[in-house]
């Protein structure tokens, strides 16, 4: 359809606007409208389902008001092909990332790496089949294969989402319930504080200072990844979680938490607030989006890694995430010689 096309069909539901921008990569389509004075961003969200009907799209628009350039786009899917981990990985390697996550393809077509130091802690929800767990596993595998000094430690309450990693031997330890994650948790604030006296005789603020200061230093940045986060969560383990999102930036202590059903119970304003970074897969409404990116949106998205990001550096930006599973991993890892235990499981 020509500008020409989507503006007329806009303007026969009283939107007046103008398209200054069409852009498509191999999986998006991006419209950019300026809408004129007294038209409702609203007016368009009320006819999202006309609009991919009209453009014969295979998904509903998301549509994100981006002030900074004064316009609202249109994001549609054209493809929802898988996007394989393994073909993008030398991104991972450049020196200006101290924990590098390598997430996906933007919607402009590029690379899409982020810094987990920079964030310092990141929210991850999605339901069942919206790439939630397959996006963890790039997240892991993106630390592993950017060959940084990073130590991991992992909460899994299925028991199977982070089995593979058990052996690894960046892996200081798997938790599968609340005790498990709260010895965890006690270890990295204890070793919090003794990180933050450490600076603090060195009269340094962080860990890129001290690390300057004694560049032969191999203190590593300790990441805690938490699957399923509410069902390890109570009272005790939540002032745990909050304490090392408030000090563990300082630190190099950060955390990635997931959740398939973010609600306003297990995604708590303490724990919101210290998780400014956070990425909204497909979720089932508009109050788990809200509650997310703090935005509707998320519920309209495909599935299969279709996703959202908000930071502090990306307002909101939609990106395809990487493809990998389970036998990629162990295949991965038996071709690096990482984990002699290998040897003994089928792939």
């Amino acid at each position: 359809m020509t500008t020409e096309k989507i503006e007329s069909f806009l303007e026969t539901f009283k939107i007046d606007c103008k398209v200054t921008n069409i852009s498509q990569s191999n999986w998006a389509t991006t419209i950019d409208l300026v809408l004129s004075p007294g038209v409702k961003v609203s007016s368009l969200s009320s006819i999202s389902t006309e609009l991919a009907l009209a453009l014969k799209t295979k998904s509903i628009p998301f549509i994100n008001p981006i002030t900074e350039r004064g316009v609202v786009s249109l994001e549609f899917v054209n493809n929802n092909d898988a996007i394989l981990f393994d073909d993008h990985t030398h991104s991972l390697m450049r020196d200006d990332l101290q924990v590098p996550l390598a997430l996906g393809i933007a919607r402009d077509g590029s690379e899409f790496v982020v810094d987990l130091q920079k964030m310092p802690h990141l929210l991850i929800a999605g339901e069942t089949g919206s790439g939630k767990s397959v996006m963890l596993n790039c997240i892991i595998n993106s630390m592993i294969e950017s060959n940084k000094r990073i130590k991991l430690y992992m909460v899994d309450p299925k028991r199977v989402e982070f089995s593979i990693y058990k052996r690894f031997k960046n892996v200081k330890r798997v938790a599968t319930d609340i005790e498990g994650t709260r010895e965890i948790m006690a270890s990295l604030e204890e070793e919090l504080q003794n990180r933050l006296r450490k600076f603090e005789r060195k009269k340094v603020a962080n860990i890129i200072e001290f690390k300057e200061k004694k560049p032969k230093s191999k203190i590593p940045y300790l990441v805690l990844i938490a699957d399923e986060l509410a069902s390890v969560m109570d009272s005790e383990n939540e002032k745990l979680l909050t304490t090392l999102a408030q000090l563990g930036r300082a630190a190099g202590i950060h955390v990635i938490a997931a959740t398939q059903r973010p609600s306003v119970d297990t995604v708590k304003g303490a724990i919101k607030a210290n998780f400014p970074a956070r990425i909204s897969c497909k979720v089932t409404s508009k109050t788990e989006s809200r509650i997310i990116i703090d935005m509707n949106g998320a519920e309209t998205l495909s599935g299969n890694g279709d996703a959202i990001i908000v930071s502090g550096e990306h307002k909101c930006l939609r990106f395809k995430g990487y493809y990998l599973n389970k036998q990629d991993v162990i295949k991965r890892l038996k071709s690096h010689g990482r984990w002699s235990w290998l040897g003994k499981i089928k792939s």
